[in-house]
């Protein structure tokens, strides 16, 4: 674990190809973007606290790489194909200073406690889906019509995910996406369904069946 990472040299050179990597502050502005992974070894970083992670050249995260943790993020967010990257060391936020290039998985949690509501979120300015989105339920209370959860939260969304999955929910309910209008996804009552009606007249009455 690190408390600070502090790379500004233009000749400094710092290389995180596996392994863990714990941060509570990182201000790197050497001119070079900050790689998580090299595409072959595992690899996480993990954004300790609530802090601010300047990162001046921006941050790629590599396949077989990860991003994880809370905090704000200052550069922009490369996620390559095979990489992940998920909000919170358990259910947490991650703010973001640029709109991501989201070409991973994007793993969400969302918790239900009693009456309370919790989940995972990403904070930007302008958010462009893209990759696999992948949500869990940690429980413990079992989800119920009207419980919404604000993953993403923008002033604009664009495009979306190649693929969605979603946890299991009761019998009866259903899940409806709200990514695009304001980044929530909503459990949901199935709307009842119309029902076919006929009108026949017979002896100067009007017979509804």
């Amino acid at each position: 674990d690190l408390e600070r990472l502090f790379v500004t040299n233009a000749s400094g050179k710092f290389e995180f190809n596996g392994g863990i990597l714990s941060v509570g502050n990182c201000t790197v502005s050497n001119g070079q973007p900050f790689r998580v992974g090299n595409g072959v070894s595992e690899a996480t970083l993990a954004l300790l606290g609530k802090r601010l992670h300047s990162l001046a050249g921006g941050l790629t995260v590599y396949s077989n790489a990860a991003l994880t943790g809370n905090g704000a993020v200052s550069g922009t967010l490369t996620a390559l194909s095979g990489s992940q990257f998920s909000p919170g060391l358990s259910v947490g936020k991650i703010v973001l200073s640029n709109s991501p290039v989201l070409q991973g998985a994007t793993i969400m949690e969302i918790s239900k406690n009693g009456a309370a509501l919790t989940n995972d979120q990403i904070q930007v300015a302008a958010l462009t889906f893209g990759g696999a989105l992948i949500v869990t339920n940690l429980g413990p209370s079992p989800l119920g019509a009207g419980d919404r959860f604000p993953l993403f939260s923008a002033p604009a969304f664009a495009d979306t995910f190649s693929s969605i999955i979603l946890p299991p929910i009761p019998p009866g309910l259903l899940w409806t996406n709200k990514l695009a209008f304001d980044g929530s996804l909503e459990v949901a009552a199935p709307l009842v369904q119309p029902v076919a009606l006929t009108i026949q007249r017979s002896n100067n009455f009007l017979v509804v069946s």
